[in-house]
Parts: structure tokens; sequence; C-alpha cells
């Protein structure tokens, strides 16, 4: 003995079931090493890593962005027969205010949606007159009409549903 240890290499194995068996475990060893300690990668591959990622990030923002720009300008275009009064309500788009009223939760999501518990009471339709909005097209009743949902705006210090 020349006092060197005993390895084997998996390539120095002859093919065959021991040596198949050899490369299987030094793979599953390879990989459990990484699992357990990690792959250090070279510094310069871990910065373009990093780089793709930051880049890939800010394309993400990029898009949402443009898509909430375009979002807006529809709303904008749709709106431009809307007088004052109507518009003082935009901003209030997007939000939505739930409350439990007797034994139902109600939630409103300005121009958007209505609903009551999981039933759909309607979609944002229209303004029927001054601070009254209309939310039509629900989930029907049983043997009866599509539930709707006529919201009357008063101000006050905070978004709140009062009475249904």
């Amino acid at each position: 003995d020349d006092g060197e240890e005993d390895s084997v290499e998996p390539d120095s194995v002859e093919p065959g079931f021991v040596g198949r068996m050899v490369a299987k475990a030094s793979d599953a060893l390879a990989s459990l090493r990484k699992r357990v300690f990690g792959e250090k990668k070279p510094a310069h591959e871990q910065a373009v890593d990093d780089a793709k990622k930051a880049h890939r990030e800010a394309q993400k923002k990029v898009g949402d962005g443009k898509r909430r720009a375009e979002e807006l300008e529809r709303k904008v275009a749709s709106g431009q027969d809307e007088d004052e009064e109507r518009l003082a309500y935009a901003g209030l788009d997007g939000r939505c205010i739930s409350k439990k009223l007797a034994e139902y939760k109600y939630e409103v999501c300005f121009f958007e949606k209505a609903k009551q518990d999981s039933i759909s009471i309607g979609r944002w339709k229209r303004w029927d007159s001054p601070g009254v909005a209309i939310f039509d097209g629900g989930q029907y009743c049983p043997g009866g009409p599509e539930r709707s949902l006529k919201v009357i705006f008063e101000c006050g210090p905070q978004e709140d549903l009062l009475d249904v």
C-alpha cells in the first residue's frame, strides 16, 4: 500500500451494473452536495445572473406600467361625456368596500362589481343620475330576475356601506 486513499472515479469503472451504480451514486452525492451547500458560481457568472434577474423585473414593471396607462386612457376616453359631478367619484376607481349587514356580507368594488356573500349582485353599468350608480347583470334570483344594485353616494369622512 502506498498510503494513498483508494477512490473510484466513475470514468475508470468498467461498464456494466457496478459501473452504472457507482455513476448513479456519484451523481446523487453531487446533487445532494449542491442542495445542501449550494453551488458557488464565479463572481462574473453571478453578476450576469443578477443583471438578468434585474432586467426581467424591470421589463415586468414596464409592462405593468404600459397596461395601467392603457387602462387609464380607455377610462378617460369612455368618460369624456361625463360631467364634473360624476367625475368627482373617479378617485374611488378600483377601491372596494365590504361590510356585514344583517346575515350577509356585502362587497362593492367601485366601477367594477358588487357581491352579496359569494353571489354576484351585478357589474358596474352606468350612472343613473348625479350621485346614483347602477350595477346590474348579477346572478338570477331563484325563479326571478337578475340581481341588481343601485348605489346612492353621500359625502362623508370615509367610504362606508350605510344601508342595503
